[in-house]
């Protein structure tokens, strides 16, 4: 279900340029950003394909070449949602995850621009949007009970 969501939404967001590159156009209006498709779908962090030359140490001889960046595919579980998700992620995304404390922490801390993919985008509103009905459920509760501490704190009346 997930995968038809974001399929659904990537096919409504993106348009291709003659490069073969994706440009993301985000509800939010942010710059978009030309990125391969595949960045798209999951969290690479800002990582992207690098060109350059291979120097041969004897000769001097260039040799064009790209670094790709380091992707693996992780099932990552987010606390608010309670549930296991399972992304391609760079490496680096993973320190990244690994140093805010979880996903749900790496997504709300992680400013939208930063993120650069619309499957993260989505989480990350996904993510927010839980933690605002988490926070308004609370705030009920905790008038409840001061509510409910007032009436004891007046004592029984006896008329």
């Amino acid at each position: 279900m997930f995968s038809a969501l974001v399929g659904g939404l990537l096919s409504n967001l993106k348009t291709t340029t003659s490069l073969g590159f994706v440009r993301v156009v985000t509800t939010r209006d942010y710059a978009a950003a030309a990125l391969p498709s595949r960045a798209l779908r999951g969290l690479y962090g800002g990582k992207e394909v690098q060109f350059g030359n291979k120097v041969s140490k004897d000769g001097g001889n260039k040799t064009r070449r790209k670094w790709k960046p380091n992707v693996v595919s992780k099932n990552l579980y987010s606390d608010v949602l309670e549930k296991k998700f399972k992304l391609k992620v760079t490496t680096y995304v993973l320190r990244c995850i690994k140093k805010h404390g979880s996903l749900d922490d790496y997504l709300v801390k992680t400013k939208e621009k930063n993120i650069q993919s619309e499957v993260g985008l989505l989480l990350k509103r996904r993510v927010e949007a839980a933690l605002k009905a988490k926070g308004e459920m609370q705030r009920q509760l905790d008038e409840q009970i001061q509510t409910q501490q007032g009436d004891t704190a007046e004592g029984p009346s006896f008329n």
